[in-house]
């Protein structure tokens, strides 16, 4: 073939590719294709049905970076399946093993007559594939399902990892994002399914590894991936199941409908996928499955998606910028149910570190209830109420009320799960607890904030050793987590070797940590013996600007490492007067075992609300 000079666009099979616009067509009508797929079909149809080398390939599609072979079998995976290709029967790409890849249709310019054969070889149909437009519900979907003799029975867990997007501009990636998680929240009503949770799913969306490397490192047995496009105020989504440890397909499908019902969309698609993986689903969850959700404002729901964005950074700064977004998204549409819960749980992180009495938790309760009162079944809802159940109000049946019912509507929310070990634990209900924590980890293995929820726990409930083991392997994952060596060195306290502790205290320092680290360290100090260093440094920390309510707990705590029992109960009381939001699992910490049984203590912890511990802390 003249490379050099063509007629007209590429054609073979019932496809053409215009070179000249980067577009592919089949019959006629535009198949989508990110910029990278077509520069792969372009070079295995300029070969001329020679071998093009993976090496090739690579130094073409990405000529100034480091990329492994994972991220181009992923693309040539996903371009077969726009192509409704097999790569056991390749109808136009055929995979040379430990070589590359070369296109096996005939490929001619367009106006050229075509080979004999041709009509036989690029069939629309074959054994394995069908071709469907039906109505699902209102929804317009155009179908390509895939089955294989091989598949694999019922999908126990899966990861939906981010889908791409094929639309130019901020819109389609956002929307792309909030399809991405929308999926995922539907997916995780299910109890028999483990989901990987968002934050995880997101760190891989610009990996090169292979789908077999991620489940083995999720510990799932399918992937979800797909892509989505916008375009004329109508969104195509487009979703592949594949079974990880092979990278086989199981299904495929493309969705279409117009942008205002966008979820209405995503609740089918997550729908299709259950029936699919053959999952148990409880009369609830088919239920919530089943329900269709309201149509949303396009505009709001780009604001809510970059506020999810921003918000998923974890820093006070992105923070910062994710208020505004979801301002605006209330602003466009004020049903917006779950713009109110993400501002709600960020004015909570706010009042965290503002201490006792701020008016952050007064505005974040304010937003939870109009959320609740928008849609009673939001899991993110109840999981911020009872937070402030348990942080503001010291009220740890409520707490526990409002979990079990964000449990019961999403099983799933690794969140929900680790406060609901959290709340356990403060009851002294330890072995669930812990139950829970690991089962969040499970889910957001990525998360640090949860394998701490999960090693305080351990705390919590004596198992000293246990957490130590599993904190030495977390900081392989998270090395400069400071939340981590905060319950490293708490867990060393307790365990004896406080003088290590000081060391993982300081370390956490060095890393970033603040004022509440800085009392861990006095704490330490004092229970290594080095009363003039913990005294120092409780001085310090009272002359800082930190609120009195914050001071007083921390106060508390150094004294409790230096034995001094009335002066700890004195800065306790004060601590109690306050309202320390830490209060809330006084009755398990370890850090108050010296004080816990006299008298005034009890009596503070009762006035605060506290129930007693069902099994107190081994000592």
């Amino acid at each position: 073939m003249d490379q050099s000079t063509p007629k007209g666009p590429y054609v073979f099979g019932p496809y053409s590719l215009d070179a000249s616009e980067r577009m592919l067509r089949r019959d006629g009508e535009s198949v989508p294709l990110t910029p990278t797929l077509v520069e792969i079909l372009l070079a295995l149809i300029e070969a001329d049905g020679k071998v093009v080398t993976k090496e090739e390939l690579i130094d073409r599609l990405w000529p100034d970076r480091f990329v492994e072979e994972g991220n181009l079998a992923r693309n040539v995976s996903f371009l077969r399946k726009c192509l409704d290709d097999d790569v056991r029967e390749p109808r136009f790409i055929q995979t040379i093993p430990r070589r590359g890849y070369r296109m096996v249709a005939k490929v001619r310019v367009a106006g050229e007559a075509p080979p004999e054969s041709e009509a036989q070889r690029a069939a629309p149909f074959t054994r394995r594939s069908l071709f469907a437009a039906a109505s699902l519900g209102g929804l317009a979907v155009a179908g390509k399902l895939f089955w294989s003799a091989s598949r694999p029975s019922a999908v126990r867990s899966l990861v939906v990892l981010p889908l791409q997007s094929l639309s130019s501009g901020d819109q389609g990636e956002m929307l792309a994002d909030g399809v991405t998680e929308a999926l995922i929240t539907d997916l995780g009503h299910i109890q028999a399914l483990k989901v990987i949770s968002r934050t995880t799913a997101r760190s891989f969306k610009q990996t090169t590894k292979t789908l077999p490397e991620i489940g083995r490192e999720l510990d799932v047995e399918a992937v979800v991936e797909g892509s989505v496009q916008v375009s004329g105020g109508k969104v195509r989504v487009t979703v592949r199941l594949v079974e990880a440890a092979k990278d086989h397909e199981i299904w495929s499908e493309t969705y279409e409908q117009v942008l205002v019902d966008v979820l209405v969309l995503q609740r089918q698609v997550a729908r299709a996928i259950a029936q699919r993986i053959e999952v148990e689903v409880g009369p609830e969850e088919d239920r919530l499955l089943a329900e269709e959700p309201n149509r949303v404002d396009p505009e709001a729901h780009g604001f809510y998606v970059r506020g999810l964005s921003f918000r998923s950074m974890g820093t006070p700064d992105s923070y910062r910028q994710a208020v505004p977004c979801f301002e605006k998204a209330i602003e466009k549409d004020p049903t917006l149910a779950r713009a109110y819960v993400e501002l709600g749980d960020i004015y909570l992180l706010r009042g965290t570190f503002l201490g006792p009495g701020n008016e952050e938790w007064s505005i974040a309760r304010d937003y939870a209830e109009k959320a609740l009162a928008l849609d009673e079944t939001l899991s993110e809802g109840h999981v911020l109420r009872a937070s402030l159940a348990l942080w503001s109000d010291f009220d740890q049946r409520a707490a526990k009320t409002h979990l079990e019912r964000t449990l019961k509507f999403n099983p799933g929310c690794p969140y929900a799960l680790s406060r609901y070990s959290y709340t356990l634990a403060s009851m002294g209900l330890f072995e669930e607890a812990v139950s829970r924590a690991r089962r969040a980890v499970e889910l957001e293995p990525l998360s640090s904030f949860h394998h701490a929820t999960l090693y305080r726990t351990l705390y919590f409930a004596g198992r000293y050793g246990e957490a130590e083991s599993r904190i030495v392997e977390a900081l392989e994952l998270f090395p400069k987590s400071v939340l981590l060596r905060e319950v490293r060195g708490l867990v060393a306290v307790q365990a004896g070797v406080a003088e290590k502790a000081i060391g993982y205290l300081q370390e956490a320092l060095a890393l970033g940590g603040g004022s509440g680290t800085s009392e861990l360290l006095a704490y330490a100090l004092a229970a290594a013996g080095r009363g003039d260093d913990a005294l120092a440094k409780a001085g310090e920390l009272l002359r800082s600007e930190r609120s009195p309510g914050m001071a007083s707990y921390g106060q508390a705590m150094i004294f409790s490492g230096l034995g001094a029992s009335d002066a700890t109960l004195d800065w306790f009381e004060r601590a109690c007067q306050y309202r320390d939001y830490r209060l809330a699992v006084a009755n398990v910490d370890p850090i108050w075992s010296s004080v816990r049984a006299t008298p005034r203590f009890q009596q503070l912890t009762k006035e605060l609300g506290l129930l007693p511990s069902a099994k107190p802390p081994a000592v």
